[in-house]
């Protein structure tokens, strides 16, 4: 019996050890903030953040394949938390995040103002999304696949982009130099600050954790 015990503690450590410094998002009332995934087990998880812990105790955490997980604080530190999920989950999902897809960057829902500049002419935009590689812009002025222009935004220094593709307003940026994880999370936190008193049922208006 005390064989069985210590088998399964070793399993349930490779598996927190197999998650260190896993990027995911944290998606929330006031906005969705980058977070690292420090360990898992079948009851919660243990998340690290770059700034304050978010405010609010019912979340969604969304991992790199689209899975969400609604989960809850149980107790929070200075720049980590502890929550515990409000199902059950597939543990082994959890850990290899399977999709059909290429595993692809944390983008964050964002929606702010901004400006690119073009051809040394400045054009108001409205951000859509943001990730380390680039970002999702909706513009008046239509830019073709290629071109080169630079993008202003509120917290963040400016940055050269190139167009990889359009679809009506909607432009999708391909930055020169990607955004750092750090870079990353404080761009949200300052488009998007904490808001008080935010209803505790949020996180619990996700059904069974999904995959996109």
């Amino acid at each position: 019996m005390a064989d069985h015990e210590a088998d399964m503690q070793d399993q349930r450590a490779n598996a927190r050890s197999s998650l260190m410094l896993r990027s995911a998002k944290l998606v929330c009332q006031s906005g969705e903030y980058v977070c690292i995934v420090r360990d898992v087990s079948a009851e919660g998880v243990g998340l690290r953040f770059m700034h304050a812990v978010p405010t609010e105790p019912r979340v969604i955490l969304e991992l790199s394949n689209g899975a969400t997980y609604p989960i809850e604080r149980v107790w929070k530190g200075k720049q980590q938390a502890g929550y515990r999920f409000a199902r059950a989950i597939e543990l082994q999902d959890f850990i290899h995040e399977p999709s059909p897809f290429e595993s692809r960057p944390i983008r964050l829902r964002i929606r702010a103002q901004g400006v690119v500049e073009a051809h040394r002419v400045a054009h108001r935009i409205r951000l859509l999304d943001l990730s380390r590689g680039g970002a999702l812009i909706e513009c008046g002025e239509r830019f073709g696949q290629g071109a080169y222009l630079t993008l202003e935004l509120p917290g963040m220094d400016v940055r050269p982009a190139d167009v990889c593709w359009r679809k009506g307003g909607q432009h999708g940026l391909m930055f020169h130099d990607p955004l750092t994880t750090q870079q990353l999370a404080s761009i949200a936190m300052q488009l998007q600050p904490f808001t008080a008193n935010i209803p505790a049922t949020f996180g619990r208006r996700a059904s069974a954790p999904r995959a996109a």
